[in-house]
C-alpha cells in the first residue's frame, strides 16, 4: 500500500493544512498529466467551497497504462508519465459490456485501499465520515464508484463525472456490495458528446446498475466531450447545487450567480 505524508496529499491554495476543519472533499483525478495541480485547483476553486471544507486531491503512482501504450506517449509533445490509480486495457465502452470488465482487480483493489486509508486518516483528525464527499473525474471516478459500493465508512456523497462503473456486469453483484452507502447521495455526471465514456453504453449502463442499489442516486447529463465536460466551467453549477441540497459541505456563494 502507497504510503505517504498525510497532509502533502493535498492542494489548496497553497497549504493543505486548516485549523479545525469540519468537512472535507476528496478529488480523485484521472489518467494525469503533470497539469493535475492546476486542474484540481481551478476545479476545486470553481466549486466556491467554504474555507471550512478541507480539499484533498490525492495522487496516483506513475503506472503503466493498458489502455494507452508507453508507444503512443511521444505522439503527445511533453507527456512522458501518466499517474493511473489501477490498470485498465478496455475503454469503458467495452468494460462496461464484458462479464469480467477490463480493468486490473488486484490494482482496483489496492487504490481502493489507499482511498479508504484517507478517510481513515481524516477521521483521525476529528472529521466525521458522514462530513466528508468522495469525487472522482473519468478514472478517478470509476474508483470512487467502486469505494462507494465497498467501503467500511459511512460517507457524505459520493460524484463520478465522465466516469463509469469499474469491473464489468460480472462483478455488479449488488447483493454483496456494502449497504453502508446505500442511502448516501450518489451523483453521477456524463458528457452528451463524450467518446471516451459515451452516455451508451457506458453512462447508461453505469446508471442503472446504481440506481438499482443506492436510494439517493442522481443521473446527469452534461453539455461537452470527456475533457470539456471535466471541467469546472461545465460541471461546476450542477455540481455545486447537489453539493448545497444533498450534502454536508458548506458553499461560499454569496450571488445568485453560483447557482447559475
Amino acid at each position: 500500500l502507497h504510503q505517504e505524508p498525510f497532509w502533502q496529499t493535498c492542494w489548496w491554495k497553497g497549504t493543505c493544512l486548516k485549523h479545525n476543519p469540519r468537512s472535507a472533499f476528496i478529488l480523485l483525478h484521472g489518467l494525469a498529466v503533470p497539469l493535475h495541480k492546476d486542474l484540481c485547483d481551478v476545479f476545486t476553486g470553481q466549486l466556491k467551497l467554504s474555507p471550512e471544507v478541507l480539499v484533498m486531491c490525492p495522487l496516483a503512482e506513475i503506472n503503466s497504462v493498458g489502455v494507452i501504450p508507453i508507444s503512443f506517449l511521444p505522439n503527445f509533445p511533453g507527456i512522458t508519465r501518466l499517474r493511473s490509480w489501477f490498470n485498465f486495457w478496455l475503454h469503458p465502452a467495452k468494460s462496461v459490456l464484458l462479464e469480467g470488465g477490463g480493468e486490473d482487480k488486484d490494482e482496483l483493489e489496492e487504490a481502493f485501499k489507499r482511498v479508504e486509508n484517507i478517510i481513515r486518516k481524516l477521521i483521525s483528525e476529528g472529521i466525521p465520515s458522514e462530513s466528508i464527499v468522495l469525487g472522482g473525474i473519468s478514472q478517478g471516478g470509476a474508483l470512487a464508484l467502486y469505494t462507494a459500493t465497498h467501503s467500511r465508512y459511512k460517507l457524505g456523497g459520493v460524484v463520478g463525472i465522465v466516469t463509469w462503473l469499474p469491473g464489468g456486469p460480472g462483478r455488479w453483484q449488488v447483493d454483496t456490495w456494502s449497504r453502508l452507502n446505500q442511502d448516501t447521495p450518489v451523483l453521477l455526471l456524463n458528457g452528451l458528446v463524450d467518446m471516451m465514456v459515451p452516455v451508451v453504453p457506458a453512462g447508461s449502463q453505469t446508471s442503472a446498475v446504481l440506481d438499482s442499489f443506492f436510494s439517493d442516486f442522481s443521473y446527469r447529463l452534461i453539455l461537452g466531450t470527456h475533457l470539456t465536460a471535466a471541467t469546472a466551467s461545465t460541471s461546476s453549477p450542477r455540481l455545486r447545487r447537489w453539493l448545497r441540497d444533498k450534502t454536508p459541505l458548506t458553499l461560499d456563494c454569496e450571488t445568485a450567480l453560483c447557482w447559475i
